[in-house]
C-alpha cells in the first residue's frame, strides 16, 4: 500500500492506492479481486463491541500471524472505532482509492489536544479487505502507522 497525505487546517487527507495485491483465481472470471479498506483509530480509547454492548476500551495492537481483522466479528466482540472507509475497486489487484478525509478531531481522546499533538502521537490502522458478494470480506492486510510518519512521507512526495 503506497500513502499520500496531507493536513490542512484539521483535517487529514489521505490517498491511498494498492500495488498487487493477493488475488484470487477464479477459473470463469480470471484473477480477481474487490478490495477497500478501513481506517481505525490504533491508540487511546476505542468503541468495542461487546456480544451486543457498546463499551470504550484501550486499544490494543494487532497481533502478527493472529490478527483477523476486525469487521463483522464473528464473536461479536471486536472494535467497531472505523473512522473512514474507501469505495470498493471493483475486479483489480492494482486500486487506486478515492481520498478519504479525517477530521483530526475523530483522533483526539480528550478536547485539549492539539493538531502538533495528534499528528506526533496518534496512530491508525488501516485494514485492506476483499469485498464478497456472498459472505464476510476477506482480510487481506492490514498495516498500523503513525501519522507524523505519514506527514513525513507527504513532505517527501512533494520535493
Amino acid at each position: 500500500v503506497k500513502m499520500f497525505s496531507k493536513s490542512v487546517s484539521r483535517v487529514l487527507y489521505l490517498k491511498l492506492r494498492g500495488v498487487n495485491l493477493p488475488s484470487k483465481k477464479i477459473f470463469w472470471r480470471g484473477e480477481t479481486r474487490n478490495p477497500f479498506f478501513e481506517i481505525r483509530k490504533a491508540g487511546g480509547l476505542v468503541w468495542t463491541k461487546i456480544v451486543r454492548t457498546f463499551e470504550k476500551q484501550q486499544y490494543v495492537s494487532p497481533t502478527p500471524g493472529q490478527y483477523k481483522g476486525t469487521i463483522y466479528s464473528e464473536s461479536g466482540y471486536g472494535d467497531i472505532s472505523v473512522i473512514a472507509r474507501s469505495n470498493v475497486a471493483a475486479k483489480t489487484v492494482n486500486p487506486d482509492w478515492v481520498t478519504v478525509q479525517i477530521p483530526l478531531t475523530w483522533l483526539q481522546d480528550n478536547e485539549d489536544e492539539t493538531v502538533e499533538l495528534i499528528l506526533s502521537s496518534k496512530r491508525i490502522l488501516i485494514d485492506v479487505w476483499h469485498d464478497t458478494t456472498n459472505s464476510r470480506p476477506e482480510l487481506l492486510g492490514y498495516l498500523e502507522v503513525g501519522l507524523q510518519a505519514l506527514w513525513d512521507a507527504a513532505a517527501q512526495a512533494q520535493c
